[in-house]
């Protein structure tokens, strides 16, 4: 372990970490009305990369046809451009903005509304995208400290001090984006809440192998808190309908957080089985996908009798039979496509497919294979 990680462990080194990371980092010196200067210029330059995209996702949007169905969530996948998830989102944040107040994107509204942002070259965006770099840094190393005295509440739940301050990097990160100059407050006020909220949101996927929203864990938080008081006072579990009146959430909402929460619990598949821990749950699994052993030898012989009986045919019978069925690799054709390549009219193609058809048909039946095959066990 280095000295660092020694530092973060003790508590009592704090006071001289702190001093340390004073020395180190220049920009811790900046104070309250500093920070604020350069987070509003990050707004404007942030708007400058999320306003592009913005606008691809309002045009692409329109384009649709209908957009019953249509959520915000498929606005992923509607851009073709290689766009990172963080911009897409932010770029989703700032039309919901624009569109007004409302906790979801309304793409029906949106797809019939004529809202437009700024445009700005490519060149524009790439400085201002050098320049958001240069900004994130600054305004990370001006509040590391008030980073590092929220992260100091939540030691020995789970996450070393260092995770801990990372998370509330990412926090801090995500307040940045959505600082507003018509706020009037200091960017640091406004900065606590996002800190608080991406190390409380780390530690509570921190046993999950599989990240589950924030929105899901507050509301399991409030039914499994009600579901304790009430079971100590009533000594039993309360109804769906309890729930759902004593924390506000509807009974649709009380049955899937309690569903998703509690009755899906993730499995290692390489946790053992037996006592000798030589074999794994894995090995015990089926895979869907796969073909069956018996299947496979089935197919396969299959195969093998229908190129045998196709070459009982004479040399164009094989050739049009192949290309209109596929068979040996060759992409099916059409009867025209065929007759246009060999020479002759499309009703000539089709009475030798028919020909070939009815003797591969008639010496199929008579072979010894067609006989097992089908006889009956």
């Amino acid at each position: 372990m280095s000295q660092k990680d020694n530092i973060l462990e003790k508590p009592e080194s704090w006071r001289y970490y702190l001093k340390d990371v004073t020395r180190i980092k220049k920009d811790s010196a900046l104070n309250a009305k500093e920070i604020t200067k350069l987070a509003e210029e990050y707004e404007d330059v942030f708007h400058r990369i999320v306003y592009p995209v913005a606008n691809k996702i309002v045009r692409k949007v329109k384009k649709l046809k209908s957009v019953k169905g249509f959520l915000s969530k498929d606005i992923f996948h509607l851009l073709e451009e290689n766009e990172s998830d963080f911009i897409v989102r932010e770029a989703i944040f700032v039309i919901k903005e624009k569109m007004g107040k409302g906790k979801y994107l309304r793409i029906k509204k949106l797809w019939k509304s004529k809202i437009f942002f700024p445009k700005f070259t490519k060149q524009e965006t790439e400085v201002c995208k050098k320049r958001a770099l240069e900004l994130e840094e600054k305004i990370t190393n001006g509040n590391l400290r008030l980073v590092i005295d929220v992260a100091k509440k939540y030691r020995g739940k789970g996450l070393d001090m260092a995770d801990l301050v990372q998370e509330g990097n990412l926090g801090l990160k995500r307040a940045m984006c959505r600082f507003r100059k018509k706020k009037k407050s200091y960017f640091s006020t406004f900065a606590i809440h996002w800190i608080k909220q991406g190390i409380i949101c780390a530690l509570k996927n921190l046993p999950r192998p599989i990240r589950i929203p924030m929105h899901i864990l507050d509301k399991y938080s409030k039914i499994s808190k009600f579901q304790t008081v009430f079971f100590i006072k009533n000594k039993r579990f309360p109804t769906m309908l309890e729930i759902a009146d004593a924390t506000g959430l509807s009974a649709k909402e009380v049955a899937f957080c309690i569903e998703k929460m509690s009755g899906n619990k993730s499995v290692s598949l390489d946790e053992p089985i037996d006592e000798d821990e030589e074999a794994t749950i894995a090995d015990i699994i089926s895979d869907g996908s796969a073909i069956h052993p018996l299947d496979a030898a089935i197919e396969s012989e299959m195969k093998e009798f229908v190129e045998k009986l196709i070459k009982t045919l004479t040399p164009r019978e094989q050739e049009i039979i192949k290309r209109r069925f596929g068979i040996g690799g060759i992409s099916r054709e059409t009867l025209e496509e065929i007759g246009n390549t060999s020479g002759v009219t499309r009703e000539r193609i089709r009475q030798i497919e028919k020909k070939a058809k009815r003797i591969l048909r008639i010496r199929g039946k008579k072979s010894e294979y067609f006989k097992n095959f089908f006889a009956s066990p």
